[in-house]
C-alpha cells in the first residue's frame, strides 16, 4: 500500500469537510450567493460524505495495519482482498484492468459467478455482486489507485501468481 496516495485522500477529505464546516457556518447575509438553506444542506452532505467516507478509508487501512495484513494477499488456497473472503486459485479463471469513471481497477474473473452470489448470505453484498457481474462481467475486483506500482504490474503480479499455483 502506498502511504504517500493514501495521506493524499484523507488531506483531500478533510479539506472538504473543513470547508463544508466553513459553508456552515458562513450565514452573514450576502457574503455567498446561495440561500442559508442551501448552504447548510450542501454543508451537511459534504460533512457526511467525505467525513465517513476518509474514516471508513483511515478504519481499514489501521485495521489492516495492526493485523499486520496486506491489502492483498497470495495464499496456497487463493487470494485474499482487505483480509476478507479467501477466492479459492481453483475458482479463479483470470484477471483484468479496467477503467471506471477515471479509477483502474482489477477485476477477478471466477469460474461460476453465478454460483457463488446464491451462496453469499447478506442481501446487500448479493445485490453489489449482481450489480458488478452485470456492469463488469466480474463479481470481485479491488482499486489499484492506493498500491505501489502502477496497475499493469499488479496485474501481473496476480497472473503469475495465479499461473504458479495452476502449475502445482
Amino acid at each position: 500500500m502506498d502511504w504517500k496516495k493514501r495521506l493524499k485522500l484523507y488531506a483531500i477529505c478533510l479539506l472538504f469537510v473543513v470547508g463544508a464546516i466553513f459553508m456552515l457556518n458562513s450565514d452573514t447575509p450576502g457574503t455567498m450567493r446561495h440561500p442559508l438553506w442551501m448552504r447548510h444542506i450542501a454543508s451537511y452532505i459534504g460533512i457526511f460524505f467525505f467525513g465517513s467516507c476518509g474514516l471508513m478509508a483511515a478504519y481499514s487501512d489501521i485495521r489492516l495495519c495492526l493485523h499486520h495484513q496486506k491489502f492483498i494477499e497470495f495464499s496456497e488456497q487463493g487470494l485474499s482482498i482487505k483480509a476478507g473472503k479467501v477466492i479459492p486459485w481453483s475458482q479463479i479463471k483470470g484477471f483484468a484492468i479496467e477503467n471506471v469513471s477515471g479509477a483502474i481497477i482489477i477485476l477477478i474473473f471466477t469460474k461460476n459467478p453465478k454460483k457463488e452470489i446464491a451462496k453469499e448470505t447478506s442481501w446487500l453484498k448479493r445485490k453489489v455482486m449482481q450489480f458488478n457481474l452485470k456492469t463488469t462481467g466480474s463479481i470481485y475486483s479491488f482499486s489499484t489507485m492506493a498500491m505501489k506500482g502502477s496497475p499493469e504490474d499488479v496485474l501481473l503480479q496476480c497472473e503469475q501468481e495465479l499461473a504458479k499455483r495452476r502449475q502445482k
